[in-house]
């Protein structure tokens, strides 16, 4: 199963699909991460709408209907038990 980085912001795309740090003063490494795996074709980057990112789930307060969609949308399953 191949890594996929979703993300929702158009600038932040477009951030790690040009090469290099370019005109930018400061800069994590991490984004020089991202944009190496993406290049690589290890994890890449694919633009989804806001409403369908389950990031939103630690991020912003939502209704029991969305966070049941975000949690379907990540494969998590609640069972009984231990």
């Amino acid at each position: 199963m191949q890594a996929m980085v979703h993300v929702d912001a158009s600038a932040a795309k477009h951030r790690v699909e040009r090469a290099g740090l370019d005109n930018i003063r400061h800069i994590d490494v991490h984004a020089l991460w991202l944009q190496e795996h993406d290049i690589r074709r290890i994890a890449p980057l694919s633009k989804i709408p806001g409403t369908e990112n389950p990031a939103d789930l630690m991020t912003k307060h939502l209704d029991a209907r969305k966070v049941g969609e975000h949690l379907t949308r990540m494969n998590v399953v609640f069972m009984s038990g231990r």
